[in-house]
């Protein structure tokens, strides 16, 4: 009994693969709840299993057609941030844009501090560039979800919370220790 316990048997890291694989369909606007991740799951097992050779873009393409696994047009779209204060880091989704302050901090190449150089770079070259990436957005992106990720201090999140804010109709996903948050909102006609 102990053993099984320990061991977490029918999650750990299947449960992590089928989690990723999920969001990168998702990335990849594929459909991603779980019976498009068990069907695309399938998919490679039997392209393994029947040693399928090369896959070109072509039978990739027909295959996602023929189970039905592209997502509708009206399904929600995102972009994906980088924003770095602190350090660099490799997280799950490439970026659309990338925030890279750390040469604002004070602190070692490897690890800055929580103090500006500069104070007057908030106003002068951070927010600026801030109210940039969400103009872009704004203007060549069809989306409302913005895929947050990085090692920023809390004042560059605060700053981005305030500038791809709910009531300019953002939602906005960061990752927590592995694990991926967003605020759910209820609606119309729901009780909170």
């Amino acid at each position: 009994m102990r053993l099984v316990a320990a061991l977490h048997l029918g999650s750990g890291p299947f449960r992590e693969i089928e989690r990723l694989v999920a969001e990168r369909m998702e990335h990849a606007q594929l459909k991603s709840d779980a019976n498009a991740v068990a069907v695309a799951i399938n998919i490679v097992r039997d392209w393994i299993r029947t040693k399928q050779g090369d896959i070109t873009i072509d039978v990739l393409e027909r295959t996602l057609k023929e189970r039905d696994l592209y997502a509708p047009e009206s399904e929600e779209r995102c972009v994906t941030v980088h924003m770095n204060t602190i350090g660099e880091r490799m997280f799950d989704l490439n970026p659309d844009y990338t925030l890279d302050w750390r040469k604002y901090f004070e602190g070692q190449p490897g690890l800055k501090g929580h103090k500006l150089k500069n104070p007057v770079n908030w106003n002068k070259k951070l927010l600026p560039e801030l109210r940039g990436v969400l103009e872009e957005v704004r203007t060549t992106a069809a989306c409302k979800l913005v895929r947050v990720r990085g090692l920023a201090r809390l004042s560059a999140w605060f700053a981005f919370g305030f500038t791809f804010s709910q009531v300019a109709g953002y939602v906005i996903e960061v990752e927590q220790q592995t694990q991926h948050w967003k605020p759910t909102f209820p609606t119309a006609g729901t009780s909170s």
